[in-house]
């Protein structure tokens, strides 16, 4: 989609490496780059989704004069976004020159030195360097004392021939000479040869290694498993048998943040009851008043609050919002216990809001209540009235 096809659009203005403002005085501190980004991203998904129509967020950095702009998606997701530009011609090709780039030569993988000829391998006719090579001397059959170490000489040719050096260790190259057999092994070939030393038992193991192996696997299984039943029934009345703490048992991992909203504020439903702070957004009356108070205290903006109450509710303006929205501590965190109360007329729902304040410099917490209810306009839920009790 490009950005011409999207109306609704939010300029960030990138004050420093950690803070940002918005065209409508929201305001973004984070303690890194990544988490300023973080937040910039969570802000322009919340206005799509609340809206359920993309938004085109221009982020504009004076102290480099750059800019960049994307389109966050209601569901979340978000890429570059674009104006549609033509596509550029083709540069015209002078007469007498061609269009296609000529072909780049590939050199030749590196082979061993070695008597054979390419030409006579492939079938083809002789390079022009191997053409004037001097002939190859015929091959004689290596003496008993020196065939014994031709072994070195084979691995030689290995490494130096192989065009995949350091990659393929102990696989020969076609260009390797087998290795000429040593006086021992050509003395011990035929059936004249008498049995080796070891005897009968080194026959068997030759003849049969594969059953024994089975069979001594099977036996190992056997007795571990035999040790293990052991254990278990010799052991069972050595174990500490101390009963464990139920308040230990139950209590969360030293390592998860005591704030954070699995622990703090969890968001899950349980009949008519609904607890969290997530971002919410309008597709119940539970998720409309999630996303209301979210704009409210997370984000801070009264215009953000008032995106998803209806035109003709009983809510003071965003203005009337944020006047409330600034006397309270920037770092105050809340959580929400929402419980259906009663169906109204039409498609109006009646809840009961419990508001839980905690403060961050970790004091008394505040409670206090709220009846909210929700209307259903266009098939989004909206906020139609609050009234504090």
């Amino acid at each position: 989609m490009s950005a011409s096809t999207v109306d609704n659009a939010v300029v960030v203005t990138i004050t420093s490496a950690t803070t940002a403002t918005t065209t409508d005085g929201i305001e973004f501190s984070a303690i890194n780059g990544a988490e300023l980004q973080e937040q910039i991203l969570d802000y322009a998904h919340h206005l799509a989704a609340s809206d359920d129509q993309p938004v085109l967020l221009e982020l504009r950095n004076p102290a480099t004069g750059r800019g960049d702009v994307i389109e966050m998606t209601p569901s979340g997701a978000w890429e570059p976004a674009h104006a549609d530009d033509p596509e550029p011609e083709h540069p015209e090709v002078a007469p007498g020159e061609s269009s296609t780039a000529s072909p780049v030569e590939m050199p030749e993988p590196p082979i061993a030195d070695d008597n054979w000829d390419a030409g006579d391998r492939s079938g083809g006719s002789a390079s022009p360097s191997t053409a004037a090579a001097p002939p190859a001397t015929p091959m004689t059959q290596p003496a008993a004392d020196e065939a014994v170490d031709q072994s070195g000489v084979v691995e030689t040719a290995v490494e130096q021939d192989s065009p995949w050096r350091g990659t393929t260790p102990g696989h020969l190259s076609v260009n390797a000479r087998p290795r000429p057999a040593s006086a021992n092994e050509r003395r011990s070939r035929g059936a004249h040869v008498p049995p080796p030393a070891g005897g009968r038992l080194r026959t068997v193991w030759q003849r049969h290694r594969m059953p024994v192996m089975v069979i001594g696997l099977i036996a190992l299984v056997a007795v571990v498993g035999l040790g293990v039943i052991a254990g278990r029934l010799f052991g069972a009345s050595t174990v500490d048998s101390a009963p464990t703490d139920p308040a230990a048992a139950m209590a969360p991992a030293a390592t998860a943040d005591p704030t954070s909203d699995e622990v703090e504020c969890p968001s899950r439903t349980t009949g008519a009851l609904t607890t969290g702070r997530d971002p919410g957004n309008q597709t119940s009356g539970p998720n409309a008043i999630k996303a209301f108070n979210y704009g409210y205290y997370k984000w801070r903006s009264g215009n953000a609050a008032r995106a998803v109450v209806s035109s003709n509710a009983k809510v003071g303006t965003a203005i009337t919002l944020q006047r409330y929205i600034d006397t309270l501590d920037p770092n105050l965190r809340y959580c929400l216990a929402i419980t259906e109360k009663s169906k109204g007329p039409g498609a109006t729902t009646l809840y009961d809001v419990e508001h839980t304040l905690i403060p961050s410099t970790g004091g008394d917490r505040q409670t206090f209540r709220q009846d909210i209810t929700t209307t259903v306009i266009g098939g989004k839920y909206w906020i139609s009235e609050i009234d504090s009790k």
